[in-house]
């Protein structure tokens, strides 16, 4: 984030911590409880968001040498992911072009030289290139050539592997980013990073309801009050629309002290937590030490159960054993938060699907609440937040 950025955000919030307020964008908006439990418009979230747009699959760290890959069902079309002999990056649906057997079923792993099939042996190139069809013969006519793996649009960018799901379809990733994010992303260096630790933790309630708590700071104090009450101020967020995404900066108790410096000093990010909600399913929470990537992902046959992945990331990897407790304390430290977030998102999903409540509440101080599922709803023709009364 560019300096005058962080003046410019940094002031506003002193400004609001000084006259005991925040950012409050909007009119009370109510949500139907049915955007979380229509199995309909479930079904065309599935395939609209998960397969049209471009989706986080993994990280570039885990993909460090050549002929390494990673395969991902978690939007519903087999994906493998290879890194070529270049450098660059390949992503496939994960099926042989025989019989459609699920060609790769580890999570990740190194191709010495081919992946082979488990039904007939047909055995494909890291390329992707069918290499090798055991009696062959018995195909006439075969074009091995036009029979390799079908090939799926895949972008590295910020450390992050993005793939396009659908086959057939160009990914133009700046374009869906928009310059502004580009821009700001880039300026963390996230590429360079190292990969410290990893989770992924399912959860019973919808897939919204899960992301819904990456996008609003309110809950901290009261249902984090043991873990992040100590740390952050009381609901003192700036939000800001980046494109079609968001930015959202959460300070810390210790801001006040900015005031005792020259602003050609100050350093917001030592002072606050920046955000980033990327659509549909991706936040990025940048800590000053360290980053966490957040993916949330829909079961894919129950829309009240899905999936949290999270990814703790290092400027470098610790070395010290000091420095490898800190890191390794840190990520406990937020599945913990998490699964305090789970604990009330699955409590949500209950009640929501009793039929005690019609709609959800949004307040002025959670506009990006609003920004997503006015966006959901508008892609999958569903209905939506309206202002309340």
């Amino acid at each position: 984030m560019q300096h005058a950025t962080q003046v410019a955000i940094a002031r506003q919030l002193l400004d609001w911590r000084q006259r005991n307020a925040t950012q409050n964008d909007g009119a009370l908006m109510a949500n139907p409880v049915a955007d979380y439990l229509d199995p309909d418009q479930f079904a065309r979230e599935k395939q609209r968001l998960f397969r049209e747009h471009p989706i986080v699959v993994g990280l570039s760290a885990h993909l460090a040498a050549p002929g390494s890959y990673l395969t991902n069902d978690d939007t519903g079309i087999p994906i493998l992911v290879v890194r070529q002999a270049d450098g660059s990056l390949r992503a496939f649906i994960n099926a042989c072009r025989h019989r459609g057997t699920l060609l790769v079923a580890e999570r990740s792993g190194v191709c010495e030289r081919q992946f082979v099939c488990p039904y007939h042996n047909w055995s494909y190139g890291p390329d992707g290139t069918l290499e090798t069809v055991p009696q062959e013969h018995g195909f006439p006519g075969l074009d091995k050539a036009s029979r390799g793996l079908a090939p799926l649009a895949v972008a590295e960018r910020f450390g992050l592997i993005w793939v396009l799901p659908t086959a057939g379809r160009p990914l133009d990733l700046d374009a869906y980013l928009g310059e502004t994010l580009v821009d700001e992303l880039a300026s963390y260096g996230f590429e360079a990073y190292h990969a410290n630790h990893r989770t992924r933790i399912p959860a019973a309630m919808n897939w919204k309801l899960l992301y819904d708590t990456f996008l609003e700071f309110y809950h901290a104090y009261f249902t984090h009050a043991e873990t992040l009450r100590h740390l952050m101020a009381p609901n003192l967020v700036h939000f800001e629309a980046l494109g079609p995404h968001y930015r959202m900066v959460a300070a810390k108790r210790g801001i006040a002290s900015l005031e005792e410096q020259p602003e050609a000093n100050w350093n917001l990010l030592d002072q606050a937590v920046v955000s980033y909600a990327i659509f549909p399913n991706l936040a990025i929470n940048f800590h000053g030490d360290h980053v966490a990537f957040y993916r949330v992902f829909p079961d894919a046959k129950d829309q009240g159960r899905s999936l949290w992945e999270f990814d703790q990331l290092t400027p470098e990897a610790p070395k010290a054993p000091k420095a490898q407790r800190y890191f390794e304390k840190n990520f406990h430290y937020v599945v913990d938060t998490g699964a305090e977030d789970v604990e009330m998102g699955e409590r949500i999903q209950k009640t929501l699907a009793s039929g005690a409540n019609e709609h959800v509440l949004f307040g002025g101080f959670e506009p990006i609440l609003t920004w997503f599922h006015s966006r959901v709803a508008r892609e999958v023709g569903s209905a939506g937040p309206v202002p309340l009364g």
